[in-house]
């Protein structure tokens, strides 16, 4: 007699009846983990991101294109000589152009075209020009017109005689003036022409100097300024001993001049024989300079000479001649110095 247990495998098997069919067997198809699926949807994604990225590329480009093209039109701000920022670059464009135009030759014609259509100029120059020292030397809006009038220096290279032999030609670099019409608009600006060689401009103000008397050499203020000077310039002589006390005047160092030498002195009153304490001459004293390498130069001082215990000190280097006042500008106008070869 055995014992009872609860253990199905230990249980008869039923016998399955003959003939009975099978159950059929169902296949499931295998499916994918999430994060498969999901990289699946990402790649899907970055597909389709990708073609439009390519569709739009060329529209993008067009639009960037478009806004570089466009011009910017500058603010019409005016400045202290009455000129829109516009008005002063035309001065820098017609340099520019100017610059160009001299430089441009047969083989070369370099950025003229930037400027001008090289095709309609009927010929261009078998040498380029040489030159220097390019600047804008005056630019002149004209009334009721987007036309600005640009006149451009340069020293240019030419033959000039040789004052030394007879028939000989030497080179020189004269000052040459060159006319220039730009337009300018809120589009940009552009040359109305050529340029055009012109004479130098004419000086549109002058001034009238205050120094109308002459001043002797033998004057006691005529001997305090050249020895001032003699000492200011070539260091020879004690320069304490023409400065006023209390100036900050000191002599130039190092002495750049061996020697300097009085061409013209005038002063801006007659200066009195016994002078107060206190008592102020202006004079202008033209001077040449002579260096170590016998090199000569004539200079123009402005100065301020201060009378104490009867005698003259310098008491200032004027920054600028002076000026005779405006409610006196119906006066005689003193004669300015030439200068001494």
């Amino acid at each position: 007699m055995g014992f009872w247990t609860n253990n199905p495998s230990s249980a008869p098997k039923a016998k399955k009846p003959k003939g009975e069919p099978k159950p059929a067997k169902t296949e499931v198809a295998p499916q994918g983990s999430t994060w498969t699926q999901g990289r699946q949807t990402g790649a899907h994604v970055i597909s389709i991101l990708m073609l439009a990225a390519i569709v739009c590329a060329p529209f993008s480009l067009f639009m960037s294109w478009q806004a570089m093209s466009r011009p910017v039109a500058a603010a019409p701000v005016v400045s202290s000589d009455g000129l829109t920022v516009s008005q002063q670059e035309a001065g820098a464009y017609a340099a520019g152009f100017v610059s160009e135009w001299l430089g441009a030759w047969k083989d070369h014609p370099g950025q003229l075209g930037d400027y001008v259509d090289v095709n309609t100029l009927r010929t261009l120059s078998e040498v380029p020009a040489e030159y220097r020292d390019l600047t804008v030397a005056t630019i002149e809006p004209n009334k009721d017109s987007d036309i600005v009038t640009v006149v451009v220096s340069a020293s240019v290279k030419e033959l000039g005689p040789d004052p030394k032999k007879e028939g000989a030609a030497i080179e020189i670099w004269p000052r040459r003036y060159f006319q220039v019409p730009i337009v300018v608009t809120d589009v940009g600006m552009r040359p109305v022409g050529l340029p055009v060689p012109v004479s130098a401009p004419t000086s549109t103000g002058t001034v009238q100097l205050a120094y109308a008397k002459p001043l002797p050499s033998a004057d006691p203020a005529a001997q305090t300024v050249m020895a001032f000077l003699g000492a200011y310039t070539t260091g020879k002589g004690d320069l304490s001993v023409y400065v006023s006390p209390g100036s900050e005047i000191s002599a130039i160092t190092p002495a750049p001049y061996l020697a300097v030498e009085a061409v013209d002195l005038r002063v801006d009153t007659d200066a009195p024989k016994t002078p107060k304490d206190g008592t102020q001459l202006k004079v202008l004293a033209t001077v040449t300079l002579t260096s170590q390498t016998d090199q000569t130069v004539t200079s123009t001082y402005a100065l301020t000479l201060t009378a104490r215990a009867t005698r003259w000190e310098v008491s200032a280097i004027d920054p600028a001649p002076a000026e005779i006042p405006k409610s006196d500008s119906a006066a005689e106008p003193a004669p300015t110095p030439s200068p001494s070869r």
